[in-house]
């Protein structure tokens, strides 16, 4: 033992003080990190506290129905922005793209929001706007919210012509897309994303919440799923062609699908090429597991993407001006 220790006490000696360093360094950050989070959430809650998750909260009133219908072409956008509320998207009949807006409330008017249509020749972007909020670009520009004390939350429901592009974003609520074949962008801060796409690229990104996408073949451009905090799972096609680069900073990466590996093998991060290669589908979170499974199979019950009743609603009771 003493010849043991004579021969290694330098390395031991070493090693112990690198130790106390690196944790010494680590709870500085931590605190610094926490300092920061604390920041960041305080001032989120200021600025957001009258915000409803729920928009079927219960003690909200409802009400306060406004509608739009216009003809698109499939070279053609229709972009919804929206503060505080969910956006659905289903697939529209026709060449007429529709669009449902509905208010909940409990105490702030609900006419204190308005809707806002801006036709362009790149399709149409319709906006919902909190009290002196006045920017509704028609070619998606939208302003900061601008009602913090209101508490009035806004539901879309749109239907979306086939071909026809889809820009959705929403401040506060969750996001959820069917049946759409053109391009796709759907961006939340805080509210989950339930995507099922094929036919153009695809962009799904929200900070605190998990993404469910089902894909099918990828479309140049390819895709791109971020999250912060959440989980993501994508499924694919067995067959799909696209080459793949998948990353959690904390959790882990599954491939349930065959990747020919380009690299390392690192759990946390897969880059490889899926079938012969093609467009790249980007995956990543921060706070939790990426998982890739063939369409249709079974994944774990709070990763199971839902599947949405076709969306309808009757006529409007007048032509949109």
């Amino acid at each position: 033992m003493k010849n043991f220790w004579l021969k290694w006490r330098r390395e031991i000696i070493r090693g112990g003080v690198l130790f106390v360093l690196v944790v010494a360094v680590g709870l500085w950050v931590t605190n610094l990190l926490r300092g920061g989070r604390d920041r960041v959430v305080s001032e989120f809650k200021t600025r957001f506290s009258a915000f409803s998750v729920t928009f079927d909260a219960p003690g909200r009133e409802h009400g306060d129905i406004w509608q739009w219908r216009g003809a698109l072409s499939s070279s053609q956008t229709i972009r919804i922005r929206n503060a505080n509320g969910p956006i659905s998207v289903g697939r529209a009949d026709g060449t007429r793209a529709e669009v449902r807006v509905e208010k909940s409330w409990r105490r702030s008017a609900p006419q204190s929001v308005r809707l806002v249509a801006e036709p362009s020749a790149s399709g149409v972007t319709i906006c919902a706007l909190w009290e002196d909020q006045t920017s509704c670009g028609p070619e998606g520009d939208y302003s900061g919210f601008g009602g913090r004390r209101n508490d009035v939350a806004v539901r879309f429901t749109v239907l979306v012509p086939k071909g026809v592009g889809a820009d959705v974003s929403t401040m506060n609520g969750a996001l959820q897309v069917t049946g759409v074949t053109g391009s796709l962008k759907a961006a939340t801060l805080n509210g989950g994303i339930q995507v099922e796409a094929t036919g153009g690229p695809v962009s799904a990104k929200t900070v605190n919440g998990g993404i469910e996408a089902t894909l099918g073949a990828l479309a140049p451009g390819g895709a791109d799923l971020q999250t912060v905090n959440g989980a993501v799972t994508v499924q694919l096609p067995e067959h799909v062609n696209a080459t793949l680069d998948a990353e959690s900073v904390v959790g882990r990466v599954h491939a349930d699908l065959p990747v020919q590996l380009t690299g390392t093998v690192d759990p946390k991060h897969i880059r490889g090429t899926l079938g012969r290669g093609g467009p790249t589908l980007r995956v990543s979170t921060v706070n939790g597991e990426v998982r890739l499974v063939p369409t249709g199979a079974v994944v774990p019950a709070k990763a199971t993407p839902r599947r949405h009743a076709r969306l309808a609603f009757p006529p409007p009771p007048q032509p949109p001006r």
